[in-house]
């Protein structure tokens, strides 16, 4: 399994979703390198790690400009509260 380095994903994080619309193949593959997987739902994507622990919904589609930053916000919140969960390689 992998550890989450909260920090440094945050600037990762920042970096995907600056103007976040839709979610695109691109934003799959760079969450992938993150350890995040998309599991599509019809109205929201949830986010989930690679080992099967929850950590949050997004919107299919962007209300605001502000939309990429709370994403950003709920996944290192999300991640956060499940870092105890994740074993240590």
């Amino acid at each position: 399994m992998k550890a989450y380095d909260v920090n440094s994903m945050k600037i990762e994080l920042k970096k995907i979703f600056k103007g976040y619309r839709i979610m695109t193949k691109w934003l799959r593959k760079q969450l992938k390198k993150l350890g995040l997987v998309v599991v599509e739902g019809s109205k929201h994507y949830k986010l989930v790690t690679l080992c099967n622990h929850y950590v949050c919904t997004i919107a299919k589609t962007a209300s605001d400009f502000r939309s990429g930053y709370n994403i950003v916000h709920d996944i290192c919140y999300g991640i956060s509260k499940n870092v105890n969960k994740v074993p240590l390689e």
